[in-house]
């Protein structure tokens, strides 16, 4: 009874696509894991994260957590170098990427409903996190509504004059505290980093002014052939 609705007989149905008539040849899987983490430490000092040349990378995501606060408050720039510094592939600060990634990226859209008052006392968390995300609040009753402090971290303290029921919709960009840095063409498997040709493969994150106690977090996803 997975929704503990009181089933006396549960019944589950598998669905999956499958190749009709045709000779298909796999040559492996897409792998996504979490590499590395550590609290980052103190503000504007660096960690060096080095990273596996086993298997071609297709993304790597950088997570950033620190409660009610932006992902670049906690990882505040980010550089990919290769075989000790001979290359370069990217080396960004946090926020500036994200500005830029909004073309490419799908911006995260959610509404949910929410009790609220004029208290502040029914804060929630959404999934965007980056700072300027919008978060809108329609209210069930003819009230005054409004949201008192910047949403960044995810956080929305929603209010309204009258205690009711309110439409929530917050719009934004990095999901969970997560950075995106998709590595080539993400439909082409020959466009994707392939590491195994790297003597060695290094990220350096810095401390952003929250790294004291914000969680640095590095994930991968691999393509590991058969």
């Amino acid at each position: 009874d997975a929704f503990s609705a009181g089933a006396t007989k549960g019944e589950i149905e598998v669905w999956a696509e499958c190749f009709d008539e045709k000779v298909i040849s796999p040559i492996g899987f897409l792998q996504t894991k979490e590499h590395w983490s550590a609290v980052m430490g103190t503000p504007g000092t660096y960690k060096y994260v080095d990273l596996p040349t086993d298997y071609p990378i297709r993304q790597l995501i950088v997570r950033g957590a620190c409660d009610k606060e932006a992902p670049w408050g906690t990882v505040s720039e980010v550089r990919l170098d290769e075989d000790n510094m001979r290359s370069v592939p990217f080396n960004y600060e946090v926020e500036d990427y994200h500005r830029l990634m909004h073309g490419v990226w799908q911006p995260v859209i959610e509404s949910f409903n929410i009790y609220t008052d004029a208290s502040g006392g029914y804060g929630i968390y959404v999934t965007p996190t980056n700072y300027f995300a919008i978060v809108q609040v329609c209210p069930w009753i003819e009230t005054d509504a409004w949201v008192p402090t910047d949403t960044k971290g995810g956080y929305v303290d929603a209010r309204t004059t009258l205690p009711c029921f309110a439409r929530v919709t917050a719009h934004g960009w990095l999901p969970h505290h997560c950075i995106q840095f998709p590595m080539g063409d993400q439909q082409d498997l020959e466009d994707w980093f392939d590491v195994t040709r790297k003597g060695s493969v290094r990220l350096r994150l810095k401390s952003g002014a929250n790294g004291a106690t914000g969680v640095g977090t590095v994930i991968l996803q691999q393509l590991r052939k058969y």
